[in-house]
């Protein structure tokens, strides 16, 4: 009932729930709540000394970062373990399938972890995933590494499973590690779980930042080898992109920025994933040793980070597994030496087609390219094949190995497997507003992957930003804007095939705009379509780059308007079908039709037939010899029409009546339609006498004749 509490939670109706700030009483409202309510959280502060446990997607919505403030009770000393005890806030799903299209969010706190817990922890074990969560605008402070100086488990976030959605616009402060983990083999052995750049399907981390305070009592780390650790392992992937990572830290050495990481006896690789735009800080300046990534498994495309540092780098390395026999081939190409696992889906555990490109480093200026190094494992991973590095003379024109950069589109000769990001930014800098939280102009690209030798193909383009799920983007609720069609409304275009048959194929486009330019589908037709699912069902699929939309639609006759007709999807709203027209000029044919003679040169008579074939679509013409040649009908204007015109199937018949035992000339001519005219084709036609039936007795009674269907006739041919 409405104005229902118990503690301090109360019932406003609608769907939302108000808690005070204690414990108790949020676990209360979370618990009453249903799926898909709201439940507020006021001022205030307080300690929390166990978890909070969330079974349903709900929003648990404090009052801002600085005014709803949850500080850690817990009493750890030291942490090693994922267990749920150990966070602040876990979310484990009573029925996954409820929640999959449900938001989850978690917004407007400040969680103090105090150096003795860890954070949240989101965990779906299931194949279906939970596609909206969105963690935003909180403040997770006191971040630690378990006062442990190896490679621990406690994390300021941890999500478990086939987790999707966004986390954004946070200060995550402290020694942060924050863990994208899959479930092992599950995440290998199912293709629902397959990864591939550039969709909906992953966790997107923007917009926040990853702080890491110089080492102090309050801000302690047992390591002195990097100020954070971003961390993609059991088959998990994730985005990093636009987020900026700050170390006050003095240790010159600042690794595990991104880690996709490899697999063990015990664990299994990451999948890999996304890491560009972000903007790596050491404010000190003096750092020369901080690697932006070190790439142990998965496919990643790492491009356009900005490290204010003496020095960086980037490694690729290899770990064999153990978690399988060699007798599987892995996607990249080749077995490896030692046990490695090759998934179901073809997707390895090693690292395999990877690239990075105009990543830099420095403290002035437009910076220095980090090129990358291979690390760990020797010489078993292969350039060009499993890994794709900065290269500039890879261009648009030649590419033959490595990753290129540049404004035009690839159309030129290539290497099966290299890369080509094309943009209109700079590919020998790393331009201001690009990069770090709320860049002012975002990143725009376009990845060519050459898929087999001189066949390039857009390979990737990468998912709309800000995410759609974000509360500060507004909710999309119109359908694509389209501008700029070409060719343009009315516009003449050239015929410049001459032959088959005087068509043409005509490239068109237009560009279109919308709120989440990433899920923009289009399609064109020729033909009218009612609405777009009937044009998508029935159209051709238009190739999207950046917002350029293009398409070649095909066999469009010369000297006739063409009609295009289009329309575009953001996945949520769709364009009605409109169209366009302009007219395609008169073909550039100057070759005349090649006429061949298919008429049977002896014939019954009275009634003959003329056939003949041309090369090109035409119309025949003919006239009958009186005489030695055609003497009133010697133009193709002046002459009888074939009566029987086959179009594309170029076969050309008429019937003739001609007297019995003759042989008589014929004279055909043939225009196309370019009115080139052929020579004169001769034919001879002989036929036979008539034919009599004399002697047919059929006695007393009637005489039927079947004929089905049609007529009958009977000529009676009387003797002299």
């Amino acid at each position: 009932m409405v104005g229902y509490s118990y503690a301090a939670c109360v019932d406003n109706g609608g769907g939302s729930w108000t808690a005070s700030v204690d414990l108790a009483s949020v676990q209360s409202c979370v618990t009453q709540a249903a799926r898909g309510d709201t439940v507020n959280i006021s001022a205030g502060s307080a300690t929390w000394n166990s978890v909070l446990t969330i079974d349903k997607a709900i929003t648990l919505k404090g009052a801002g970062s600085g005014s709803t403030i949850i500080t850690s009770g817990h009493d750890h000393t030291s942490l090693s373990s994922r267990s749920p005890a150990y966070y602040m806030i876990y979310y484990n799903p009573s029925s996954i399938a409820s929640d999959t299209n449900e938001t989850l969010r978690i917004t407007g706190f400040t969680f103090d972890m105090d150096n003795r817990s860890s954070g949240i922890y989101i965990r779906n074990i299931s194949n279906t995933p939970l596609n909206k969560l969105v963690i935003d605008n909180n403040i997770l402070d006191h971040c630690w590494d378990g006062n442990d100086s190896t490679w621990t488990a406690v994390s300021c976030i941890l999500t478990y499973g086939a987790v999707y959605g966004v986390i954004h616009s946070n200060t995550i402060k402290g020694w942060p590690h924050i863990e994208t983990m899959g479930r092992d083999a599950n995440a290998y052995t199912s293709t629902a779980n397959n990864y591939t750049h550039g969709t909906a399907n992953a966790l997107y981390f923007e917009d926040n930042l990853i702080w890491s305070p110089a080492t102090s009592t309050s801000y302690p780390t047992q390591h002195t080898d990097a100020s954070w650790w971003i961390d993609l392992d059991a088959g998990a992937w994730a985005v990093w992109r636009y987020n900026t990572f700050r170390t006050d830290r003095t240790y010159s050495s600042h690794g595990m920025t991104y880690i996709p990481h490899h697999g063990s006896s015990v664990n299994y690789a990451s999948k890999g994933g996304e890491f560009y735009g972000n903007y790596i800080n050491h404010t000190p300046g003096t750092a020369t040793n901080v690697r932006l990534f070190g790439i142990r498994g998965g496919k990643s495309l790492i491009y356009f980070n900005k490290i204010n540092a003496v020095t960086a780098i980037g490694e690729y390395l290899y770990y064999s597994t153990a978690t399988a026999d060699t007798d599987n081939v892995c996607g990249s190409g080749t077995l490896r030496s030692g046990l490695e696992y090759c998934a179901e889906d073809g997707q390895p555990q090693d690292v395999w087609r990877s690239a990075w490109w105009n990543n830099r480093y420095g403290t002035s200026g437009n910076n220095t390219l980090i090129n990358g190094s291979q690390g760990y494992g020797g010489g078993t991973l292969r350039a060009n094949i499993d890994y794709f590095k900065p290269n500039s003379n890879c261009t648009s024109s030649a590419c033959s190995s490595g990753v290129g950069c540049g404004a035009a589109a690839p159309t030129g000769s290539c290497t099966t497997g290299v890369m080509y990001w094309k943009t209109d930014d700079s590919c020998t800098s790393i331009e201001d507003g690009k990069y770090g939280q709320n860049p002012t102009t975002p990143l725009s690209g376009t990845l060519y992957r050459c898929n087999s030798t001189n066949n390039w193909g857009i390979y990737y383009i990468p998912y709309t930003y800000p995410h759609p799920y974000r509360e500060d983007v507004p909710e999309d609720t119109t359908a694509p804007a389209i501008s700029n069609r070409v060719p343009a409304q009315g516009a003449e275009q050239a015929c410049t095939v001459e032959s088959p048959y005087n068509t043409q194929s005509i490239n068109v486009g237009f560009v279109v705009n919308d709120q989440t330019q990433g899920s923009v589908v289009c399609y064109v037709d020729t033909t009218s379509r009612a609405n777009y699912a009937a044009l998508a069902a029935a159209g051709t699929l238009m190739t999207l780059d950046g917002t350029a939309a293009s398409a070649t639609i095909a066999n469009q006759t010369c000297g006739l308007q063409t009609t295009v007709y289009y329309a575009c999807t953001d996945g949520t709203n769709d364009n009605d079908v409109a169209s366009w027209t302009f007219p395609i000029a008169t073909g550039n044919d100057t070759t005349a039709p090649t006429v061949t003679n298919v008429t049977q040169a002896s014939q019954s008579c009275c009634g003959i037939l003329l056939r003949v074939s041309t090369d090109e679509p035409s119309t025949c013409r003919y006239c009958q010899y009186d005489g030695d040649a055609c003497t009133s009908a010697t133009t193709w204007a002046n002459r009888t029409p074939f009566s029987v015109t086959g179009g594309d199937t170029v076969h050309h018949s008429t019937s003739v009546s001609q007297a019995e035992s003759t042989a008589q000339k014929y004279e055909v001519l043939c225009q196309d339609t370019q009115e080139n005219e052929s020579s004169n084709l001769e034919l001879t036609v002989t036929t036979d006498a008539s034919k009599t039936v004399s002697g047919i007795d059929i006695g007393s009674g009637n005489l039927t004749i079947n004929i089905g269907t049609g007529s009958l006739t009977i000529n009676i041919i009387t003797s002299p």
